[in-house]
């Protein structure tokens, strides 16, 4: 009906499995480590903070050199540490997934302002 042509629902052992999850390339983890230290660096800038504010208010949770190697994309973050420090910075998790989504439309309306 309609062109939609239906298919043949495939029982559990027709189905093809997934062989491996999304990989990125080490040059796109490259990048995305990337935006995310200059993210957070422009976050921690914003509020007025130095490495050695960071690491004094969060009791060495995060260490400054652990943060500027962070910022820097020398050194992988997990999840968790992310949305910890965010939560330190008290800056929600979309915006910040929105704005590294839009990456550069958000550089662009922030250079014309």
């Amino acid at each position: 009906m309609f062109g939609i042509q239906r298919t043949k629902k495939q029982s559990p052992k027709n189905r093809k499995p997934i062989n491996a999850p999304f990989d990125p390339s080490p040059a796109m983890q490259s990048h995305i480590n990337r935006r995310i230290g200059m993210m957070l660096r422009d976050i921690r800038r914003g509020q007025g903070l130095s490495l050695a504010d960071v690491e004094k208010q969060t009791e060495k949770v995060y260490k400054a050199s652990v943060l500027g190697a962070y910022e820097r994309a020398e050194r992988a973050m997990t999840v968790e540490r992310l949305f910890n420090l965010l939560a330190f910075y008290n800056y929600y998790p979309h915006s910040f997934f929105w704005r590294l989504e839009n990456w550069d439309r958000y550089d662009q309306a922030q250079e014309a302002s």
